[in-house]
């Protein structure tokens, strides 16, 4: 029996164009070509925050560098199919499964990009203190006591009231007990610390099947097949049915599957993190990080 697979991937280069105009054609100038100089007085540092832009530059500098490796993974054809009689009835079930793993280097990316994030924030806030020290630090807490800790430590010394309000406000700790560790700077938090102080963050790839269509050949000539989509449709290492298909007699089967393949978290992350697509954590944590930087450049 003849199954040729064809897998149809937009979805990347989708979040790809995405990322590119709304971080750099609307929020982010590019880069300066020459050595940046930080201003020298506060009142510049205060009116530009371009250290931290810069940083921000950078991250996503490693984003599409993640972009283009994922794009790299999907055509090398991560997933398989094949399908196989059931019974005697005419029926026929379609299985897939991921054959490929997400190469580890990936993580030197997620890394990366978290390192500049997080540098991005600690520099806005010694950039706004008029009494700069090492003590100097962007707070991200999940409890309203957390907070006050780190405020008791002088994180934000030398910070004026009104930028320090900008910082409150975009605490995960206004959210609920559930949301709040799903916060872009949870994440953020989450995967910095994970990456500077444990070990490399690792990536998985999973898939799901967005669309699926079967066509028998008879005499030659594609013949549609009528297709039951089996389950959620989500890939696995595990070869696991897909569909049942309906089919008159044939010579084999042409099928083409939409699979959406992306790159998410895996075991080394707290498990709120499991499955969640890192590409689009980011998205959120660049978002995030801008509108921050933006509303202390106006406070």
């Amino acid at each position: 029996m003849i199954v040729r697979a064809a897998m149809l991937r937009a979805d990347v280069l989708q979040m790809g164009s995405w990322l590119r105009r709304t971080i750099i054609g609307t929020t982010m100038p590019p880069v300066p070509s020459t050595r940046f100089q930080a201003p020298g007085n506060l009142a510049d540092r205060m009116a530009s925050l371009e250290d931290s832009r810069l940083k921000l530059a950078r991250a996503e500098v490693h984003l599409h560098a993640l972009q283009s490796e994922a794009e790299a993974f999907l055509e090398s054809d991560p997933a398989a199919t094949r399908a196989v009689p059931e019974g005697d009835n005419g029926k026929h079930l379609v299985l897939a499964k991921m054959i490929k793993s997400a190469p580890r280097e990936w993580s030197n990316f997620i890394g990366d990009f978290a390192h500049n994030c997080r540098s991005a924030l600690d520099t806005a806030v010694y950039s706004l203190s008029d009494q700069p020290s090492s003590s100097n630090q962007f707070p991200i807490c999940s409890t309203a006591g957390a907070y006050s800790d780190e405020i008791s430590r002088d994180r934000l010394g030398g910070v004026s009231h009104s930028h320090q309000t900008v910082i409150d406000c975009h605490q995960p700790y206004h959210l609920d007990e559930e949301a709040r560790h799903l916060h872009p700077l949870s994440i953020l938090r989450t995967v910095s610390n994970i990456d500077k102080h444990r070990t490399i963050v690792p990536a998985l790839t999973s898939g799901r099947i967005s669309d699926i269509r079967v066509y028998a050949i008879v005499d030659g000539q594609p013949v549609a097949c009528r297709v039951e989509q089996i389950g959620l449709g989500f890939l696995k290492k595990a070869e696991s049915p897909i569909a049942r298909v309906s089919a008159p007699v044939c010579d084999g089967f042409e099928s083409e599957i939409a699979v959406n393949i992306f790159a998410s978290f895996g075991k080394g992350v707290p498990k709120n993190l499991w499955g969640e697509p890192v590409i689009g954590c980011f998205l959120k944590i660049l978002e995030e990080l801008t509108t921050v930087i933006d509303e202390l450049e106006k406070a």
